[in-house]
């Protein structure tokens, strides 16, 4: 399971572990410098549950939590961690934990996940207290409590596929944004669950439509039913879904070029976090479309810098086939778009700039003899091309080509 699902987990554990601390070990010793319990060494195996097949990659974490004194959050708390991963049999070994335990005692759990399946928690407590209601409930954590924890486990993992599929259709809130998240974190994998995110993507609450658009993205971004859902997204009411669809185009590539209208009309989009994502979806999904050029030159001039500068650097990886477009725009009004788009093709290729001074409208010809002269005083190949055009036909474009060779 994911982080989400484990971090709500982990919270419910301790909120538990804090009324089941077990105490030292008495005697002297014991006081001064108290064992862990349940210390361990743990061995054993991970299998799925239904196939009895081995896991391999399962994250096995052994979590102590100490204190010194027999209050809440007071100082003298501590932390202590032990952890392993299952190789291709599924096996693995967790050594014994040396260091010490709390003076008024410790908690611990011992927890398994893995992708794909509903995370396994056991918790320690001699005298075997019941979990509280909410963690009891809780449908994506496996919590049991035991009073004695064997050294040799086997432990059998449940497919998370059936469980969370069915919680994007709960009642719960919190439920259904979770199993998004949870099934995005699977990935490919979860390709059975496309269905239901689709339809979760159009959900009563932003927080569980962000997340069902975030999975999709993480799940199928180049399938065509998923790239309509996330043309849907630029247009949700919440900033935040706009911007998860976005980055799940992103990730679509080409492949989600049907979206690109949507991706050009989010330019315009009211909220400057969401515009600073576009130029990068753009150039991933159409980098040699004019619409995207075009777009992306138009950003040049928006009034939030960053926009503007995520504009420049995606204009400046578009590749050789943007060039002929990106020189249309050398004579563009404003004059800091027309600075930033003449370094980005004088970097590129000054053949380019001597093909629009060749073929180009009259203005895009001047505006690429200015450029050729910027490059002069860097870089002396632009020379040639200046002095040819001393005897041009139009006079406006000899007066250029000497002033730009005077400097």
């Amino acid at each position: 399971m994911g982080g989400v699902a484990m971090g709500r987990a982990i919270l419910a554990i301790l909120a538990f572990g804090a009324t089941a601390l077990v105490t030292p070990c008495p005697g002297w010793a014991g006081f001064f410098w108290p064992s862990l319990p349940y210390a361990g060494p743990f061995a054993g195996e991970v299998r799925d549950r239904e196939t009895g097949q081995p896991i391999a990659g399962a994250q096995l974490l052994a979590h102590w939590s100490c204190a010194d004194l027999p209050i809440p959050h007071a100082p003298g708390e501590f932390h202590v961690y032990a952890e392993a991963m299952t190789g291709e049999a599924g096996a693995f070994r967790i050594e014994q934990a040396t260091h010490r335990g709390g003076l008024a005692g410790c908690s611990f759990a011992l927890t398994c996940r893995a992708r794909g399946y509903i995370t396994v928690t056991l918790i320690g407590d001699p005298e075997e207290r019941e979990l509280p209601p909410s963690t009891q409930a809780w449908p994506f954590v496996e919590t049991r409590v035991q009073g004695s924890i064997p050294g040799r486990l086997d432990l059998r993992m449940k497919p998370a596929l059936p469980v969370l599929i069915p919680a994007l259709a709960s009642e719960n809130d919190q439920y259904r944004q979770v199993a998004a998240e949870e099934l995005g974190g699977i990935g490919q994998e979860a390709l059975p669950a496309v269905p239901a995110l689709a339809k979760a993507a159009a959900d009563r609450q932003p927080e569980v439509r962000r997340a069902a658009v975030a999975a999709l993205g993480q799940i199928a971004a180049a399938d065509p039913t998923v790239i309509a859902v996330l043309k849907t997204a630029l247009v949700d009411p919440d900033p935040a879904t706009r911007e998860c669809g976005l980055r799940a185009l992103q990730a679509g590539g080409p492949a989600a070029s049907p979206a690109l209208p949507a991706l050009v009309a989010a330019v315009h989009d009211e909220d400057p976090v969401v515009r600073r994502r576009v130029p990068a979806a753009l150039a991933a999904v159409a980098p040699a479309d004019r619409q995207t050029v075009t777009a992306l030159v138009e950003a040049l001039a928006d009034t939030d810098s960053r926009t503007r500068r995520e504009a420049g650097f995606a204009l400046a990886h578009l590749g050789d086939a943007s060039l002929p477009l990106l020189l249309e725009f050398l004579c563009h009004e404003d004059p800091e778009v027309r600075r930033t788009i003449g370094r980005i093709v004088s970097s590129r290729d000054q053949a380019g700039l001597r093909e629009a001074v060749r073929t180009g409208e009259p203005a895009a010809r001047l505006a690429a003899v200015r450029q050729l002269g910027c490059l002069a005083g860097e870089r002396r190949e632009a020379l040639p091309a200046l002095v040819d055009l001393l005897a041009d036909e139009q006079a406006q474009i000899q007066e250029a080509a000497v002033v730009a060779l005077v400097g």
